[in-house]
């Protein structure tokens, strides 16, 4: 009796594709509900390594960010407490 050949339509490389290279944010959850974020190589790196990575991004944020007013309110009033 013989075997069937096996029929190859490319699934196992679909279930052993890496997460996709678009330089987005990747990030790692850990057991105690925790999240981190990833590196390239995909290792945990700390924020400020994250932000030494991206800096060029980082600062094309900035120069678009828009400046925050803060102001003292005049008053406040909670209509729900009564």
């Amino acid at each position: 009796m013989g075997v069937p050949a096996r029929r190859d339509d490319g699934e196992d490389a679909r279930k052993l594709r890496l997460a996709p290279d678009d330089d987005g944010p990747r990030y790692l959850q850990h057991a105690d509900g925790t999240w981190s974020m990833v590196g390239p190589d995909g290792w945990p790196v700390s924020l400020d390594e994250y932000a030494e990575l991206h800096a060029d991004a980082m600062s094309a944020i900035a120069a678009v960010a828009v400046e925050v007013i803060d102001v003292e309110p005049i008053s406040v009033r909670d209509s729900e407490i009564r």
